[in-house]
């Protein structure tokens, strides 16, 4: 996992949250959150459960 600057002004940034990010020169410039585009996100912010696959 990297972590990167997002500044406030990208669209669709609410300040909290795991991303998919387009980075472009070290800085993230457009944002998917995971709650938005996988519908196996569980919701949890701790690395062990961030997804749940196949229903376990």
């Amino acid at each position: 996992m990297n972590v990167y600057p997002v500044p406030s002004r990208v669209n669709g940034y609410d300040g909290a949250g795991l991303v998919m990010a387009a980075v472009s020169h070290g800085e993230a410039v457009k944002l998917a959150y995971l709650r938005d585009i996988c519908p196996d996100y569980d919701g949890k912010e701790s690395p062990s459960d961030w997804l749940v696959w196949g229903g376990a």
